[in-house]
């Protein structure tokens, strides 16, 4: 009788202690996102952002080259010191002496992407580069020596590294993204190559020199064979072609 009872508890803690598989309710999937609607044509938008789409598009149209400049943790008194020594920056040689300055001015992401896209879709691409705060530098014109400068400029602005500085120091951060100009988006190493090309002028100066080259050597030939040296020079050049015919 005993045993019996200990079976029948042992079986029934056997079952007390089975598991049994439960359903989990699964959440039906979440339907997609409808798409965005199209921009309003009708849409208002505030004064200051109106204002700010109407500068960057200006400063755009007017600048026939200008470079992007990422910064972090750039204080605004550095930005008013860095403005004070680009504009003591002389005129390159050969520049107008009443050449302006390259302008510094701190951008809106969204907004200037949406005034470049208007104005200059050429540049468009060099949007999809900034990554955080960013800068624009407007050039009056395309002047490498004068881009140098400006380039010693922007790299003075910024504090190197101190060896054993406190750990954690922030230090402020301003580097070039990329450029634009005559229709071509450049990146940061264009931008520094086309740094060390000398001024358009000088540039157009050796290509008329590299042009002309052929014609004043044409000239010289016309030179010598003019008057009675003519008949001689082509006598000469008959008799060469028929020595080169024999030979053949």
């Amino acid at each position: 009788m005993a045993s019996s009872s200990r079976t029948s508890l042992n079986t029934t803690a056997r079952i007390s202690c089975r598991r049994y598989a439960t359903t989990i309710p699964v959440a039906p999937p979440k339907p997609p996102k409808p798409p965005a609607p199209p921009a309003d044509p009708n849409r208002i938008y505030t004064p200051r952002k109106t204002a700010l789409h109407s500068e960057y598009s200006n400063t755009i149209q007017n600048s026939p080259f200008f470079v992007i400049l990422g910064h972090q943790n750039f204080s605004v008194a550095k930005f008013t010191t860095l403005r004070k020594d680009l504009a003591k920056l002389k005129p390159s040689k050969g520049a107008p002496e009443d050449q302006p300055p390259a302008k510094l001015s701190v951008i809106r992401h969204a907004i200037f992407g949406a005034a470049v896209k208007s104005v200059q879709p050429q540049a468009a691409e060099l949007i999809s580069s900034i990554q955080g705060p960013a800068a624009i530098l407007a050039f009056p014109s395309l002047d490498p020596p004068q881009l140098k400068s400006v380039l010693r400029v922007i790299e003075r602005a910024v504090p190197k590294s101190r060896p054993g500085g406190p750990a954690g120091e922030v230090r402020p951060v301003l580097h070039v993204i990329g450029a634009y100009a005559e229709g071509r988006v450049f990146q940061a190493t264009g931008i520094q190559n086309l740094s060390t090309l000398p001024t358009l002028d000088t540039l157009r100066a050796q290509l008329v020199g590299l042009l002309s080259a052929p014609a004043a050597q044409l000239a010289g030939v016309l030179d010598q064979a003019r008057g009675g040296r003519l008949s001689r020079t082509l006598e000469g050049l008959k008799a060469s072609l028929e020595e080169n015919e024999k030979e053949v």
